[in-house]
């Protein structure tokens, strides 16, 4: 973890809006009070004050104020204008090396503001704000100033670190706010004219609340290194000297290399295997042609008779063989596209369905609300892999049941296979449907591949009960459809 985490991983961080001086300076002493007595480990505190507010430094001569606000800060630095449109922010800490070290000699107090300034500037950063510190008591944006940074060490050792970032405002409003409250001129400042001068409203075209930048400033003080698309945060209970922290962001690349490394492999697997089926598919093209045109053949001459129920069967069941391999013959010839298909009705699906099953000890639930057209290959595809896999489970567990049941509402279609055989194994279902499984039982590609037809018809497939004796699988949606 980078200089900055082990405090502000502990300390609270503490948002205030519309409050007077008053209430501002007793905030910030009771915090300091509380640190030094050690009931806190430190604060972040970052508020808003209502108003014309002129901020000075503690070391001031304090003017007989004119109508107007006055705060005078418990840090030194130069007047500036806060109150309405400004936010301050204050950082107290146990002593001040404490975001570095745990001993305050760690930091010679010229390189206090240095260090203390950094989370401001990471914070700004992250949220689009090209903040810079050059030095002394501003932090500026292109030269222009954006913020005034002051600290003060307490007797007791306690560091403050005080923030007036301008926001919906910027400091060219100090000349005013002098005249009114001090018109005597007893305050000396430095005017700063309206070129010189910017603000967050101004660098990010809109004004951000006070909790969004107290969520900012927060995340300043806390490293995170990221790698690709891998973020990697370290948590430590001591401060990190620099060569260790240089360490640390090596074994962070490292790590996101590993990660990118093995997220790649993945891609590059997945690739090789859609490869391999897309030219198997092309093989098999002519093949499929042939027996395309068999099965044509063959349904033109089989019987007609009513009373042979051998010719019933074949009547009724080549040409939905027919229709389904001529269909996957346009997909093995155009893989890259999505195939387009006639819906049929589903009365007509599931009736056709019945037929196909009549006799195979499937027990069959259809309950149609509503005869909505359905997409026939994606419910072909689904029913014949998911009754394949259960069949497979039957040879292997003897006496499970089968059932299949079709559901057809107004507003959507819901298609179940189930058996009352084992469970999946957890392993194996965490990867059902994301990635072929190479299992001799089945459960691997076939219902990968109708997952992927059912995402682009606009339907899901899912495993819906895993639990010994009640496995079923599911094919839902559909809502958009007429």
């Amino acid at each position: 973890m980078a200089p900055g985490e082990p405090p502000l991983r502990r300390i609270e961080v503490i948002v205030q809006s519309a409050l007077v001086p008053a209430q501002s300076l007793a905030a910030d002493r009771y915090l300091l009070d509380a640190v030094s007595a050690g009931s806190s480990p430190g604060a972040l505190r970052v508020f808003d004050l209502g108003g014309d507010v002129l901020s000075l430094g503690r070391y001031h001569l304090v003017p007989d104020p004119g109508p107007g606000t006055l705060l005078r800060r418990l840090t030194g630095g130069r007047a500036v204008p806060a109150g309405t449109g400004f936010v301050g922010i204050t950082l107290v800490l146990p002593h001040r090396a404490a975001l570095v070290a745990d001993r305050p000699a760690a930091l010679e107090p010229e390189q206090v503001m240095n260090r203390c300034v950094r989370g401001v500037l990471a914070g700004l950063e992250g949220a689009g704000v090209a903040a810079f510190y050059p030095g002394r008591d501003l932090v500026t944006v292109a030269g222009r100033t954006l913020g005034l940074v002051s600290f003060e060490v307490e007797p007791s050792g306690v560091l403050l670190f005080e923030v007036v970032l301008a926001s919906g405002r910027d400091f060219s409003l100090l000349p005013k706010l002098l005249d009114v409250i001090d018109p005597r001129g007893i305050v000396p400042a430095r005017l700063i004219a309206p070129d010189e001068t910017t603000s967050l409203v101004r660098e990010l075209g809109r004004v951000p609340d006070t909790v969004e930048i107290a969520r900012w400033i927060a995340a300043g003080y806390t490293t995170r290194f990221g790698y690709h698309q891998l973020e990697i945060v370290f948590h430590t209970e001591v401060s990190l000297s620099p060569a260790l922290f240089l360490h640390m962001r090596l074994l962070a690349q490292v790590v996101g290399e590993f990660y990118e490394g093995k997220r790649r492999e993945g891609a590059l697997r997945r690739n090789s295997y859609l490869q391999a089926v897309h030219e198997t598919g092309s093989r098999l093209t002519h093949d499929v042609k042939n027996l395309l045109q068999s099965i044509y053949t063959l349904t033109s001459v089989a019987p007609s008779g009513t009373d042979d129920r051998y010719a019933e069967l074949l009547q009724r069941q080549l040409p939905q063989i027919s229709r389904r391999l001529r269909g996957t013959l346009e997909k093995l010839r155009t893989p890259e596209v999505a195939a387009r298909e006639l819906p049929v009705p589903a009365s007509q699906w599931w009736s056709d369905l019945r037929s196909s099953l009549e006799g195979s000890g499937i027990a069959l639930d259809g309950r149609i609300d509503a005869d909505r057209e359905v997409p026939s290959t994606l419910f072909d595809s689904f029913v014949e892999n998911a009754l394949d896999n259960a069949r497979a489970k039957v040879a292997r567990e003897p006496g499970i049941a089968l059932s299949v049941r079709f559901e057809c509402a107004p507003d959507a279609t819901r298609l179940a296979v189930s058996d009352t055989g084992s469970a999946i194994n957890a392993h194996v279902e965490r990867r059902l449907f994301r990635e072929p499984i190479e299992r001799e039982g089945g459960l691997g590609i076939g219902l990968y591949h109708a997952a992927r037809q059912a995402q682009q018809a606009g339907y899901r497939v899912e495993l819906a009960r895993n639990v010994a004796g009640d496995v079923c699988f599911a094919l839902s949606g559909g809502a958009s459809a007429p």
